[in-house]
């Protein structure tokens, strides 16, 4: 159970992004983007196996962390319901996931058009910074936001822990950062930080040296 939590949770938190001073490349399609996800042998993660590869054009992000926000008080509430009903346009998406052993990473990249607004960031800090402690919502799911302590320069992270239940929990790492008109992800199920840390450098390199192509 707690895999099958866990993925999902993957793919919702895919929807994030960060501020960056980074010079904006125009906003690539979804071949060339999915061209720049690193491979298995890229990750540095041992015996490391692709999986679910998807490419997407012009699907909007959808920011909801929490089912039932309406249903959480105070600034945690407030912060969890900001992100409800919130849509980023993007120009293309691609994703993959990468098992090693019982360790799963999920990568995304999402390409948002120049006229892009919205910054997802900022939503998702208010809620990093407003839920310090832990809240349940309608499902009697509950989560746990956690700063870490050291990302990589330039990005974003914090640990999000969820509880179905005693038998049914998980732990994920997420690390955040924009580049321009581009965005990357990295949400690691049972990885340390620095195991995340290490996948996040290698795709932002990558996908650094694909947009000064």
């Amino acid at each position: 159970m707690k895999k099958k939590l866990m993925v999902t949770t993957l793919i919702a938190a895919w929807s994030l992004s960060a501020c960056s001073s980074e010079p904006a490349a125009a906003p690539l399609e979804a071949e060339p983007l999915h061209n720049l996800l690193i491979n298995a042998s890229e990750s540095g993660l041992d015996n490391a196996v692709e999986a679910n590869d998807t490419s997407l054009s012009s699907q909007p992000i959808n920011l909801t962390v929490v089912n039932g926000a309406s249903e959480i008080d105070g600034t945690c509430g407030e912060a969890l319901q900001a992100v409800e009903g919130v849509e980023v346009p993007t120009v293309a998406s691609a994703s993959r996931a990468l098992s090693s052993g019982e360790s799963q990473v999920g990568i995304a990249l999402y390409s948002t058009p120049d006229d892009n607004d919205t910054s997802p960031m900022d939503l998702y800090a208010d809620i990093a910074d407003a839920c310090t402690d832990a809240v349940v919502d309608s499902t009697n799911t509950t989560y746990t936001f956690e700063q870490l302590d050291s990302v990589p320069d330039g990005a974003a992270g914090f640990t999000l822990n969820i509880e179905v239940s005693p038998d049914n929990q998980g732990s994920t790492v997420m690390m955040i950062q924009q580049l321009g008109n581009h965005h990357l992800i990295v949400a690691g199920l049972e990885t340390t930080p620095e195991e995340t840390a290490s996948v996040f450098e290698a795709q932002r390199t990558k996908l650094e040296e694909g947009l000064a192509a």
